[in-house]
């Protein structure tokens, strides 16, 4: 009985010490994450979650309610207001179909997907390689007026290996599936 109370606390104090490791690498690694560069400043960004369509509001009230939201803000005296949906900072990935010009056939691609308004970038201080769009270019797609996309830099490179991605045209099939 004393060397089972003997093992037991062995036990214990092994299983201690091995948590107390485990929190602190994941303490180090916290800490590295937050202070990894991320190629944007949140200085003196606020961030206001709306979800309109919670409460009942169909698609086209939802998006009302948020340019409404957006003009009240200007008119309230903030200096610049952008929206996104989803927040892109968050895990929301879509598998989509690409096809661009060189490729013979389509391929899957997971990619991160949000639909952000044209002050977005410089709400949140991203420098950007190419330009910007406007309101007037954001329409129904077509093969005469395709939208204008922003990549990040990996799909850019994925997509038409080390040339430039601006003014380049690729094609988009609508949501396969959604992983969050």
């Amino acid at each position: 009985q004393h060397r089972l109370r003997r093992g037991l606390v062995i036990a214990q104090v092994a299983l201690s010490l091995t948590l107390v490791a485990g929190a602190g690498v994941l303490n180090r690694s916290l800490r590295n994450l937050f202070a990894e560069d991320l190629g944007l400043s949140l200085d003196r960004v606020v961030d206001l979650e709306l979800k309109p369509d919670l409460i009942g509001y169909s698609a086209q009230r939802s998006v009302q309610v948020v340019e409404d939201t957006m003009a009240a803000l200007r008119r309230a005296g903030f200096h610049a207001v952008a929206m996104s949906y989803p927040n892109p900072l968050t895990l929301n990935s879509s598998i989509l179909m690409v096809r661009t010009a060189v490729m013979m056939a389509p391929e899957n691609r997971t990619v991160i997907q949000s639909s952000i308004s044209p002050d977005y970038f410089q709400v949140m201080h991203i420098p950007l390689a190419g330009r910007t769009f406007t309101e007037a270019e954001r329409h129904e797609p077509d093969s005469v007026n395709p939208m204008p996309v922003v990549l990040g830099t990996t799909l850019a490179r994925d997509l038409f290996g080390g040339e430039r991605a601006v003014g380049r045209t690729f094609e988009l099939t609508r949501y396969i599936g959604m992983a969050t």
